[in-house]
């Protein structure tokens, strides 16, 4: 494989969600899970007195989240953001799985009660592609009509 093939390979695979993706990803998150959102700034910025946050950019790379709060030294709101890497995206719903890690993480560090509400939602959603299933043995006369069609 040539240099150019295997540069291009490389770029394919950074960009594995479509612009799209990214800015449904981003409404979503910044609307549906804003809390979660907030959680993860106030958690892994160290800024227990955030008041906003958003996701301002999600790639390959990960999700970058800025967030708002306070200053009680210059007595106005400051504002800080943070890049979050992604281990292992290979589409929307990685990203999601990846964000309710980080909320999972940032709501036991905090002490908050209950779980994120992406990760009910995320529960809820696995919950309805597992397929329900129940074995009942087959009658004796199946077992006998399979054991004599597997012995001819």
């Amino acid at each position: 494989m040539s240099q150019q093939q295997q540069q291009a390979r490389q770029r394919q695979k950074r960009d594995i969600l479509s612009s799209e993706d990214q800015e449904r990803l981003k409404e979503r998150l910044n609307t549906s899970y804003s809390a979660d959102i907030l959680t993860i700034a106030r958690h892994f910025g160290s800024r227990p007195l955030a008041t906003t946050a958003c996701v301002t950019d999600i790639d390959s790379n990960g999700i970058t989240i800025e967030w708002q709060w306070a200053d009680a030294t210059k007595r106005k709101s400051a504002t800080d953001e943070m890049q979050f890497a992604m281990r292992d995206i290979t589409g929307p719903s990685s990203v999601l799985h990846e964000v309710s890690n980080l909320a999972i993480e940032a709501h036991k560090a905090l002490g908050l009660a209950g779980e994120p509400q992406l990760t009910k939602d995320k529960r809820e959603v696995d919950a309805k592609n597992l397929v329900d299933f129940t074995f009942r043995l087959p009658s004796p006369l199946n077992m006998a009509s399979i054991a004599f069609g597997v012995g001819l």
